[in-house]
């Protein structure tokens, strides 16, 4: 992966990321979905300032970065990137469809009373999704967007 590519990914799916997260819990409620809008809203704190940040990062980049032709290549440690960038997000991803099923599912109408997994209990566990996140990216995030494309440098 170069490290264009990889800028490319973070800003596509961050962006996605945002879009995907206001959007869901904006019309989650009115489809059913058994949240209040002070918890959607709550979630909604918790998730969008890690990828707003990510994007804020690379709207620095590309706002505050002279630009030129050079492609930047990180050589041997490139698949090394790739895994980097896209392994935390695809695990994010995993666990936040996993984590509203068990949310929808433990609070569907018919299921158990008392059994549903709580509003705390899921703003936990993206919480902790959420940590394994930005643990794992948010170097390599601050990383990538802090190069530099000026001839000779050589960032890996």
């Amino acid at each position: 992966m170069t490290v264009d590519a990889a800028r490319r990914f973070i800003i596509l799916t961050s962006l996605t990321a945002t879009g995907v997260v206001f959007v869901f819990f904006l019309v989650a409620k009115p489809l059913g979905f058994p949240l209040d809008w002070d918890e959607s809203q709550r979630i909604v704190e918790i998730l969008l300032p890690v990828f707003l940040g990510y994007l804020g990062t690379a709207t620095h980049f590309l706002f505050h970065n002279p630009k030129t032709d050079v492609e930047l290549q990180l050589g041997a440690k490139g698949s090394l990137l790739g895994l980097l960038i896209k392994g935390p997000i695809i695990i994010f991803a995993v666990a936040s469809i996993a984590i509203l099923f068990a949310f929808g599912y433990s609070n569907r109408h018919g299921a158990p009373q008392d059994s549903g997994m709580s509003v705390d209990q899921l703003a936990w566990s993206f919480t902790a999704a959420l940590g394994i996140l930005a643990a794992s990216s948010s170097v390599a995030v601050s990383y990538l967007f802090s190069l530099s494309a000026h001839p000779g440098t050589d960032p890996g």
